[in-house]
């Protein structure tokens, strides 16, 4: 059966999101979170200089996450990769501004589904304050 290409991203985030180590789940899914925003605000050029920048765990994970699915052979588990080269970030500033746009536009699409399972699967509820109420 083919699968649409919404459900190959989702089938993508989810299997990232769920392979998260636990000790560092809650930071990960703050960025996940964040992170379409910044990439609307800054680009995505910037915002994966950003993660580039950071020592962080959750950074360099989810750097390799987008890097994963941009960049690389097209196939049947990654079909919309718009470079291929070995490293993202070059590819992104040495590519035309077509190919930036395209990468931009599918790296929050993409990402609208991490955000979505970060914050599902991640995130620990908050524990009521105070009895059931009728």
């Amino acid at each position: 059966m083919t699968k649409t290409l919404e459900q190959k991203r989702a089938a993508f985030a989810l299997a990232k999101v769920q392979a998260v180590n636990e000790e560092i789940a809650g930071e990960y899914a703050t960025l996940a979170k964040r992170l379409p925003s910044m990439v609307i605000q800054c680009g995505l050029g910037q915002s994966l200089a950003f993660l580039l920048s950071k020592e962080r765990e959750e950074c360099k994970i989810m750097y390799s996450h987008l890097e994963e699915w941009l960049n690389g052979q097209i196939d049947e588990q990654h079909p919309r990769r718009v470079y291929n080269s070995t490293k993202l970030i070059e590819a992104l500033m040495h590519g035309s501004r077509q190919d930036y746009t395209a990468a931009q536009e599918e790296a929050l699409s993409l990402l609208e589904w991490f955000s979505k399972f970060a914050t599902a699967f991640l995130i620990q509820p908050k524990p009521s304050q105070g009895g059931s109420r009728p």
